[in-house]
């Protein structure tokens, strides 16, 4: 992906390709946009977007419940990093960030290779990776 989607990382994160794999839409609008359309609410929105948090203060700004939405999924990052599966698919790179870290100030060229895109968010192929699992069980009704 070549544009920005305001999210901190190469790409899109966890919410968006569980959507994608869902097939609802490739990249959940960001939730801190001044107005979000009823249409967005009712396939999904992104929290994960540069500072918009669920906290008193942007649930007072954003009132996203008042605006229609009924059902949010909350997700958290486990630390991929010490898990089995960054040695089995195609990581080479699962203890140093791409970018943003003293050992990687400027971004390196092939952040597909790191878990990690920074200091503490996966990059999209390491959400590509732990998704696939949960998107097949969603479809099957178990999650």
């Amino acid at each position: 992906m070549k544009i920005p989607t305001g999210r901190f990382g190469n790409g899109r994160v966890f919410s968006d390709i569980v959507a994608e794999g869902l097939g609802i839409k490739k990249t959940l609008p960001a939730a801190r946009k001044l107005f979000i359309a009823p249409s967005d609410l009712k396939t999904g929105v992104c929290f994960a977007s540069g500072g918009a948090g669920v906290d008193p203060v942007t649930s007072r700004l954003l009132q996203i419940y008042d605006q229609g939405a009924r059902k949010f999924a909350v997700m958290g990052v486990i630390p991929f990093g010490c898990l089995p599966m960054t040695r089995v698919f195609g990581f080479s790179n699962a203890n140093n960030g791409c970018c943003c870290m003293p050992t990687a100030i400027v971004p390196c060229i092939n952040p597909h290779n790191h878990v990690f895109y920074d200091f503490v968010h996966p990059s999209e192929k390491a959400y590509k990776t732990i998704s696939k699992r949960l998107v097949q069980d969603i479809k099957r009704g178990l999650a």
